[in-house]
């Protein structure tokens, strides 16, 4: 199997995970994910950014993937789930983070980091009976 289709098939998993509403992951208790963040990716033309907020309800994939900036990046995405279920199980509302990006610049490239950073805020909004 090739980098590329294990890629593939990693992308497929992680997607299909992330199909569950957010009511269905968290059990009913939260209302709402909102992901304030900025991606930046330094480049041979300079430094790029991007910022977004992501406002994810309670009928919505649970779906927790932010694009690399760097389009040619072997990763391709950051994946905050992880930091999400983990704000979940210890009852927090607010968490903020920085993310490196460990794909290769290109695929061409094998031996260059990407070097793509994600700097994001996670507010989760609990639902009225569970505060």
């Amino acid at each position: 199997m090739t980098l590329e289709q294990d890629k593939k098939i990693e992308e497929a998993m992680l997607r299909q995970m992330s199909q569950m509403s957010i009511r269905d992951r968290f059990g009913g208790k939260v209302e709402s994910v909102i992901i304030e963040y900025t991606k930046s990716h330094d480049c041979f033309a300079g430094k790029s950014t991007d910022t977004d907020v992501m406002r994810i309800k309670k009928t919505d994939a649970a779906d927790f993937f932010i694009r690399c900036l760097n389009h040619e990046c072997t990763k391709r995405y950051f994946n905050l789930g992880d930091k999400v279920a983990s704000m979940y199980l210890k009852g927090e509302t607010i968490y903020e983070g920085v993310e490196m990006c460990f794909g290769q610049i290109a695929s061409d490239h094998p031996n260059q980091r990407c070097g793509g950073q994600l700097s994001y805020k996670i507010t989760l909004q609990y639902t009225e009976s569970d505060l």
